[in-house]
């Protein structure tokens, strides 16, 4: 999306520091410092904000969440559906600090630890066949509530391969030899 230089941005910038500001997390002073960087300058207020260092990037991301009304996920109150978890692998919700929650008439419920990476967004869309709802979730939390989703899922997969009767009966001599051998092999150099 393209806008014109200096109306929508000011805006979103106005809008952003004013969020800030109610919440005590940074004082007129700062933001008067950041905004008149910001003429001279290419970034986002935000990053100038963290450059000075007034913020970090976490309170930052956090007042632009609020700013574009993106919804939390909340782990403690809901667990990621069966469904969700299926349309995306492991690997790609850990690489993307992502964690699907929900998978309904072709939306899949998304939370990001940054909801506007969009080369993330885009990944999970691609590989899931579905478009994404995003949601905001403290990266700390989501990657708590990933390691029990996915962490959980792989115990139960186990679980499934490990049947009674699937498995060879091995005695102690054949557990014994099988041991000494390990042991033999662990020795050995590399």
């Amino acid at each position: 999306m393209l806008t014109a230089p200096g109306s929508r941005i000011a805006d979103q910038s106005t809008q952003l520091g004013q969020i800030l500001l109610e919440r005590g997390q940074l004082t007129e002073g700062q933001l008067e410092q950041a905004v008149a960087m910001q003429a001279h300058r290419s970034e986002r207020l935000g990053e100038l904000l963290c450059e000075l260092g007034h913020l970090d990037q976490q309170t930052v991301r956090q007042a632009l969440v609020d700013q574009a009304g993106i919804p939390q996920a909340d782990f403690a109150r809901r667990q990621p559906s069966g469904a969700a978890l299926e349309a995306v692998s492991a690997e790609l919700a850990f690489k993307h600090k992502v964690l699907p929650f929900e998978s309904q008439n072709g939306t899949l419920c998304l939370a990001m630890a940054d909801p506007f990476d969009r080369g993330a967004i885009e990944a999970v869309r691609v590989l899931s066949g579905q478009s994404i709802e995003r949601y905001f979730c403290l990266e700390a939390d989501l990657l708590e509530a990933t390691r029990e989703a996915y962490g959980s899922n792989v115990a139960r997969m186990i679980a499934d391969l490990d049947l009674p009767g699937d498995q060879p009966e091995i005695n102690e001599a054949d557990e014994q030899q099988l041991a000494n051998r390990l042991q033999e092999l662990a020795r050995e150099p590399t």
